[in-house]
């Protein structure tokens, strides 16, 4: 199986997280899935991201994950139910990682985190 496809949505709701004005290109071809220009508002701030999975051969995968002015109590509330935290965050990560089970790929994540 193998395809592409494109989204664009006004607003994209996950619980009491939502994404504002998204875009999303995805595609799917020789075991690997590939998202690239995926972008919204979100937190009231903008995020950018990509990622690979490869499930051929030993299964493999990236995540490329910039968030620019996002607002950082509405987030920590969401991520990790803090609501003491206030202020306006930006974060860049590149992330990669492989194996044949979750042990493998927790122990081969590599890359960077920037905030």
């Amino acid at each position: 199986f193998q395809g592409e496809f494109s989204l664009k949505a006004q607003e994209i709701t996950y619980d009491s997280a939502q994404l504002l004005n998204a875009t999303l290109t995805a595609k799917l071809k020789d075991s690997a899935l590939s998202i690239t220009g995926l972008t919204a508002n979100l937190w009231n701030g903008t995020m950018q991201a990509a990622a690979t999975i490869n499930g051929a051969g030993i299964p493999a995968g990236s995540l490329r994950l910039v968030l620019n002015g996002v607002a950082l109590r509405p987030a920590m509330s969401y991520i990790a139910g803090l609501t003491t935290v206030d202020g306006i965050m930006s974060l860049a990560t590149d992330l990669s990682a492989s194996g044949l089970n979750f042990n493998n790929w927790v122990g081969s994540t590599a890359g960077t985190i920037s905030v």
